[in-house]
């Protein structure tokens, strides 16, 4: 039997800096360890070129994406995957291809059924950090 292969997308780069992106591939990560448990194969972008940043162009990153999306038979959209472009693009490809597709629960559209039980990822920080995270975004 073949076991199907599913796409991880969602959010990479965060307002947070690099904390909000190792919060992003960390629930990447979760999201896959569960579906990998269901016995599905997981390709995961976000641990494949965690911190990569720099190294190539954003289209390079998100062409190189779409190239192994191409070779799945599922994407599983993850949190705040409606933020991120190259989320979105990915879905679009997806779609087009004619890919099942996936929501994590809180990502879910109105009156969109996912076709696996509902995921539901907690927050990563659950303690109070020792310092106050500052928008990335908002610096000149």
């Amino acid at each position: 039997m073949k076991r199907q292969l599913v796409y991880i997308a969602g959010a990479y780069r965060s307002k947070w800096g690099i904390i909000g992106r190792i919060i992003n591939i960390w629930r990447a990560y979760r999201a896959a360890r569960r579906l990998t448990r269901q016995g599905y194969v997981c390709i995961v972008p976000h641990m494949e070129t965690a911190l990569m940043d720099g190294i190539q162009s954003d289209e390079w990153f998100l062409a190189a994406s779409l190239k192994k999306l191409r070779h799945c038979d599922m994407i599983f959209m993850i949190g705040h995957w409606t933020q991120s472009e190259g989320a979105v693009a990915e879905l679009k490809e997806a779609k087009r291809r004619g890919l099942k597709v996936w929501f994590e629960h809180r990502d879910k559209p109105e009156g969109q059924e996912p076709d696996l039980p509902e995921v539901s990822i907690p927050p990563v920080i659950s303690v109070p950090l020792p310092y106050k995270l500052e928008s990335v975004e908002n610096k000149s």
